[in-house]
């Protein structure tokens, strides 16, 4: 049994599931969620070379689908991660996609 959350999600989101991320992410199949994804997890856009860097706290201000924040959760597990965004129907897909990932603070 799958200690997963059960999510009632609107029948127009897809789930991306991206190697190296173990928790899902939620997104409409329209243009702008899939060039999201794609520029920072195959593009590699927040990759940064920083060396003894963790941050305690993480703002992601304007949040979109959830995406930036997925990656930095992933890439400073201890950060406590605030995303915010104002638009309705993407912050569904942000609110879907956070359930998944215990880091991410309301």
């Amino acid at each position: 049994m799958s200690n997963q959350p059960k999510l009632n999600l609107p029948t127009e989101y897809q789930v991306a599931r991206i190697s190296g991320f173990p928790k899902p992410i939620f997104f409409r199949p329209i243009e702008e969620d899939i060039y999201i994804i794609r520029s920072i997890f195959e593009q590699g856009e927040y990759t940064m070379p920083l060396k003894n860097f963790s941050p305690k706290l993480i703002l992601d201000c304007g949040g979109n689908i959830g995406c930036a924040a997925v990656y930095f959760a992933n890439k400073f597990p201890d950060a406590q991660i605030y995303s915010v965004e104002p638009e309705k129907k993407t912050s569904s897909c942000s609110r879907s996609t956070r359930r998944f990932t215990k880091t991410f603070t309301r």
